[in-house]
Order: structure tokens, then C-alpha cells, then sequence
């Protein structure tokens, strides 16, 4: 069975062009952060983002301003279903 002894999940997982796009758009250089954008762009369901400075929200804003991302928080009074008003 070939095996690569030195693989790094990081290259393997997404491009170089990539990478430096996401630096650009805010997200920090660390293979932590980078590993983060890789689970955010590839889920396939919403991934949890815990982001105690402040990084992940700012380059998630920046790379989806193209999107006119909206941002909701759970005290919003319409973040639940049905709410009416």
C-alpha cells in the first residue's frame, strides 16, 4: 500500500493561490486558521466558528461581501422562525 510519509493536510486539502486569497481577505497565516478555512469553505452543513478575537468573523465578512452577507445574532428580534413584527 504507498503511503506518503510527510503529507501535509494543509496543501493537500486546498492551493497555495487559495491560501494567499484568504490571507488577503483577513483570515491569519497560521496552519490553525488555515485548517479553519478549509473546514468553513468545504462543510457541508454551517460550520461552527469559535473566534474569540475577532479573525474568522472579519475574513468570513470580507470574503462574503460579494454575497451581501447578512449578520444575525440570537437577542435579534428576527432570528427565529415565524417571528412577526
Amino acid at each position: 500500500m504507498p503511503i506518503t510519509p510527510a503529507l501535509n493536510i494543509t496543501q493537500f486539502l486546498v492551493e497555495d493561490a487559495t491560501v494567499g486569497e484568504w490571507n488577503l481577505q483577513g483570515l491569519p497565516t497560521d496552519d490553525l486558521s488555515i485548517q479553519n478555512g478549509i473546514m468553513v469553505t468545504n462543510a457541508a452543513r454551517y460550520p461552527l466558528l469559535v473566534d474569540p478575537q475577532g479573525q474568522g468573523r472579519t475574513w468570513i465578512m470580507n470574503k462574503e461581501q460579494v454575497n451581501e452577507l447578512r449578520v444575525t445574532q440570537l437577542n435579534d428580534k428576527m432570528f427565529r422562525c415565524g417571528a412577526k413584527g
